[in-house]
């Protein structure tokens, strides 16, 4: 089980020209609470995430992802 870390950053200006790509996402909780259930998809992929409590004061919590099909 992996370990994620939580960094988060607060872009100020103009920076959408700087973009090289971009991406639709759909995604959907299927259960939140002491542990996180989610589905993402990304144009042709698919992946179901599990997201465990956080420590460290929300730095870090464990995190378990699996590529799905698209009819999963």
């Amino acid at each position: 089980m992996a370990q994620e870390i939580e960094r988060k950053y607060l872009v100020v200006g103009e920076f959408r020209h700087l973009a090289h790509n971009s991406y639709h996402i759909a995604q959907g909780y299927i259960a939140s609470g002491r542990r996180t259930v989610r589905v993402r998809i990304a144009d042709d992929k698919a992946w179901l995430t599990i997201k465990g409590p956080s420590k460290d004061g929300g730095l870090s919590r464990f995190e378990w992802e699996k590529d799905i099909t698209l009819r999963e």
